[in-house]
């Protein structure tokens, strides 16, 4: 699947990355239908959060189908 991913301050790249598993029994997996990225997103990509290491996949506003 795609994703969004951070890749250091100012830099983002749409990347193919695994699709999700069920790990445990409280897990679901949602189909996306929408999703964008916050504010806090947006402060990520600005580099005002050093501890967030490149390959975090950004975006986690969405509306989905169980």
């Amino acid at each position: 699947m795609k994703a969004l991913v951070y890749q250091g301050p100012g830099k983002k790249d749409w990347m193919e990355v695994p699709d999700p598993v069920i790990q445990q029994p409280t897990d679901v997996i949602v189909k996306m239908i929408a999703t964008t990225i916050c504010g806090t997103d947006l402060h990520i990509l600005k580099g005002d959060l050093p501890e967030v290491e490149v390959g975090r996949i950004l975006g986690h506003e969405g509306v989905g189908t169980v």
